[in-house]
């Protein structure tokens, strides 16, 4: 088992306890055979889709401004049957569209 890698899980009976974790196409070994499934195709960040909960939460903002946002087209989502799900990338672009904004906003007040 030399592919493995030991963790350390302090507060056990001895002072140390290790195991070893292995990782196979489907599932992850760990220890004495326990086994978890493994979700092996990780999407791109980019490509992740986040709750409205959550959007709000990263955007720290309330629901009806993000309903606000998405009506007005400042901020793209999509619908998945009845759930409504915003991509990240779509959240970065609004804050990168809004710090333009505000950048283009603050030269033209210099003038």
């Amino acid at each position: 088992m030399d592919d493995g890698t030991s963790a350390f899980l302090p507060g056990s009976a001895t002072d140390s306890y290790s195991i070893q974790v292995h990782i196979s196409q489907s599932s992850l070994l760990i220890g004495h055979g326990l086994v978890a499934p493994v979700l092996m195709t990780a999407a791109p960040d980019s490509h992740r889709l986040l709750t409205v909960a959550e959007a709000c939460a990263q955007l720290r903002i309330s629901r009806p401004t993000f309903y606000a946002l998405v009506r007005t087209g400042r901020l793209r989502t999509i619908t998945i049957g009845r759930a409504r799900r915003v991509p990240v990338s779509a959240i970065d672009q609004f804050v990168a569209d809004a710090v333009d904004a505000r950048s283009q906003q603050t030269r033209s007040d210099e003038k």
